[in-house]
């Protein structure tokens, strides 16, 4: 009774205020390098690096960036979200932090050391070039042939469809035999330009960047991938793919993302999409061959026509006679969108893996799931304070035994707990068959809404409506008001101790249910019954401002030579005018628009007129001032 006596006290300033006013403090995600150095590079002031998180507000102010308690040395872009700075002279080991007036975030590792930075250009004057900042490469292929532990090197706006790395490979970026390792705290990293868009095109061949050997400690950050089968295809353990664009599948490739093997690495804030195969043997994300410690978090998988899918899979024929274990695999903070496929497409699917698997999946949004959206057929699962939206078919959550041949796959067991089921489709909650055969299952304290009560074996249900703030527009935090609200099993907090939106939990006297944490940011009165989704499309997410979605199917890159237009989808802080302005890569103005009278809308752009390149869409209005690229590709 407490909290809600004060949150009907201060809720109409809670409306108003800007996050930084009400004093909430950053919170970091990851970055997308490790280590680096502190000088040379453009300036002389070292390594770029970006960092993802919340609450770092949409101006810098007197905000700042340490590293290892020396502030940062430059800074080339700073929104609420996302902060890319330089590291600079006074930059030491130790924790990357953000400070505003909202308070310090948490810390981030890093290691400043020595190595080398180069640069590529498209429009390099020189042939090859020396690989500095005034004289870069003109190909990637320079750096493959020159690159060593720690060095990392910056890729210039341009599109990139040719073969750079080893020439035996089917990709744009094939790493070969004679390829090097990095090594712990000096990796090799392959990163696009601050603000630049870096395209790879892989048309004709298998992927854009594909380890045909097994190599370790590689960086990919911040590069548009598109591929006709695979985006990344990887062996080998301890390697970063951060903030890329991942549009691959367009024909059977298997996956768009493909960890075969290794272990330690990190699949981070990707937007992968476009997917158009229409084949149930390809996956998004394709976990393989027994790997193992792999963290997939903070991605956004939408727009994908892989039939049934399932859109992450962690599978390998014949798993339990050869052998192939997958150990501490987390998939958490992502949001997953089945939608548009052309049959109910499934989210995850834990299917073929020996005895001694685990999967960890929490905090995740997953929408319209087809048939069976989680299915786990093998290892040992934990699924925490996911929101699970519109499941269709039988049920939102399938646990199964499988005789395949001479495998023979079941559950080792599965902890269930402080997950929201909210189905309107008439699909089961939860459904296990043959569980005498199967390790402990253990269900507790899920809310279940749409289709009836819970099921039987989950004493502490909560069936009733978990009342989001509004779902019609895409957002699943919790009212104050919510049942969910301190409703959940604190047994949870080990793994997910913070929430989406990376509160820590818990915020009250218990932890809640479903990906959010309700805290009293999220004080938005809304009236009980009105957070029943539709079928409508959310092409913002929760904590996003702006988002291109380059053609009018929804599936990448603008061609207008088949009449495919852009959408340019906002959300300010207040109802007010927005207006959009496009470049072209001279900075000349080619196209303006004005909204007025509105929140969150979109603009429509039918590049018909305007030339192959990158161009960029600027979008100024309240609580919005910020841009994006788009690809126009004839």
């Amino acid at each position: 009774m407490l909290r809600n006596a004060i949150y009907i006290s201060i809720s109409l300033f809670i409306l108003i205020l800007p996050a930084a006013a009400l004093g909430q403090a950053p919170v970091l995600f990851f970055s997308d390098l490790v280590s680096g150095p502190a000088t040379g590079g453009e300036n002389n002031r070292g390594a770029f690096v970006t960092i993802v998180g919340r609450h770092f507000g949409e101006q810098q102010a007197n905000g700042y960036v340490s590293i290892g308690g020396g502030r940062a040395g430059a800074y080339k872009s700073w929104a609420d979200d996302k902060i890319i700075f330089q590291l600079g002279h006074e930059a030491k080991t130790g924790d990357i932090t953000v400070t505003t007036a909202g308070g310090t975030s948490n810390g981030l590792p890093f290691v400043e050391r020595p190595g080398n930075i180069y640069f590529v250009s498209a429009r390099a004057t020189n042939d090859p070039g020396g690989g500095d900042w005034l004289d870069p490469w003109l190909s990637p292929e320079s750096f493959y042939k020159n690159m060593k532990p720690g060095d990392i090197c910056y890729i210039r706006e341009g599109i990139y469809t040719e073969r750079y790395g080893a020439s035996n490979e089917r990709a744009n970026i094939g790493i070969g035999d004679e390829a090097p390792d990095g090594m712990p705290n000096n990796e090799i990293a392959w990163v696009a330009y601050p603000g630049d868009a870096v395209r790879f095109e892989a048309a004709g061949l298998k992927a854009n960047i594909l380890f045909g050997y097994k190599k370790n400690y590689y960086v990919f950050a911040g590069l548009s991938l598109w591929a006709n089968e695979s985006c990344i295809v990887f062996i080998g353990g301890n390697h970063r793919f951060v903030n890329n664009s991942c549009e691959g599948l367009k024909a059977h490739g298997y996956a768009a993302i493909h960890p075969s093997g290794g272990s330690g690495s990190k699949i981070y804030g990707n937007h992968i999409f476009g997917a158009e195969s229409k084949n149930k043997l390809d996956h998004p994300i394709y976990v393989a061959y027994g790997t193992d410690d792999l963290d997939i978090g903070w991605n956004r998988l939408f727009a994908n026509d892989v039939a049934e899918g399932p859109v992450i899979s962690i599978n390998t024929d014949n798993a339990t006679v050869a052998h192939y274990t997958f150990e501490n695999i987390l998939i958490h903070d992502n949001i997953i969108d089945c939608r548009g496929s052309s049959a109910p497409l499934r989210a995850i699917g834990i299917v073929a893996t020996d005895k001694g698997s685990s999967v960890y999946i929490y905090n995740n949004i997953i929408i319209g799931g087809g048939d069976t959206t989680l299915y786990q057929y093998s290892a040992r699962s934990y699924i925490y304070n996911n929101t699970i939206l519109d499941s269709s078919g039988s049920a939102a959550l399938l646990l199964e035994t499988v005789q395949d041949g001479a495998n023979y796959y079941r559950p080792d067991g599965a902890d269930v707990f402080n997950n929201i089921f909210y189905n309107r489709t008439g699909a089961f909650y939860v459904m296990i068959k043959d569980e005498g055969a199967m390790g402990n299952i253990t269900i507790s304290n899920n809310c279940y809404f749409g289709n009836g009560g819970g099921p039987v074996k989950d004493v502490y249900a909560v069936n009733a409506d978990p009342w989001f703030i509004d779902a019609n527009s895409g957002d699943f935090r919790l009212q104050a008001a919510s049942p969910c609200v301190d409703s959940g099993d604190s047994r949870t907090l080990a793994v997910a101790g913070r929430d989406f939106n990376g509160n820590p939990r818990p915020f009250g006297s218990g932890v809640d249910i479903g990906a959010y944490e309700y805290t009293l940011q999220a004080a938005v009165a809304v009236a009980p019954g009105s957070s029943t989704p539709t079928s409508q499309a959310f092409p913002l997410m929760p904590g996003d401002i702006m988002r291109v979605v380059g053609s009018s199917a929804g599936k990448g890159s603008v061609n207008p030579d088949r009449g495919e237009t852009a959408k340019i989808y906002f959300r300010g802080s207040d109802t007010g005018e927005f207006e959009l302005r496009i470049f072209n890569n001279t900075g000349e103005l080619i196209w303006q628009d004005k909204k007025t009278n509105t929140r969150e809308d979109f603009f429509e752009w039918a590049p018909a007129t305007v030339a192959s390149g990158i161009y960029t869409a600027h979008i100024k209005g309240p609580g919005i001032n910020t841009s994006r690229k788009i690809a126009v590709i004839r």
